[in-house]
């Protein structure tokens, strides 16, 4: 496992221990990990039409934005997430799925996304189911399927034949 997602797997059960020696504030915690469930109508229009903004100016303007312009996009894309979401299960989003397909060569992007869809909606039914904070949850679901598509898509090594003295 990648350190990096060992670490994503041990902040979201950091999530849900109580903090101690830490004076956490509600809105401490809201910023680490429970905004997904509480996104107002008002904000989600907003960043639907930033995220139309960043598509249309990304797929229209790809060649004269260059290099420069796509970390502008990328930018505002997360930070407009991280305001949506918060900031751990964003970049548990960006971490988490793109490690778990890096040893495919095609249709490597679409796995990655069904990983993490399937990540988030096995992630939100299971907080629901045994009441625990959604975040921590979809991220434990994201990290667990990962290690699942991991070790199914891992290279088969061929047995090799000992010989016998």
């Amino acid at each position: 496992m990648p350190p990096s997602v060992g670490i994503a797997s041990a902040l979201a059960l950091a999530c849900l221990l109580p903090s101690t020696g830490y004076a956490a504030t509600d809105a401490d915690l809201a910023e680490i990990r429970e905004q997904i469930l509480w996104a107002q109508p008002l904000r989600l229009m907003w960043a639907a039409v930033v995220y139309a903004v960043i598509l249309a100016l990304w797929f229209g303007a790809r060649e004269r934005m260059g290099q420069a312009g796509f970390y502008a996009l990328f930018a505002v894309a997360v930070t407009v997430s991280v305001q949506l979401v918060g900031l751990y299960l964003v970049f548990a989003t960006l971490i988490v799925p793109p490690l778990a397909t890096r040893r495919m060569g095609r249709r490597r992007l679409p796995a990655a996304w069904s990983l993490g869809l399937a990540g988030y909606a096995v992630g939100l039914v299971a907080s629901t189911a045994l009441d625990l904070p959604s975040c921590p949850v979809i991220v434990w679901v994201l990290v667990a399927l990962a290690l699942v598509w991991q070790t199914a898509t891992r290279p088969r090594q061929a047995a090799v034949p000992s010989v016998a003295s």
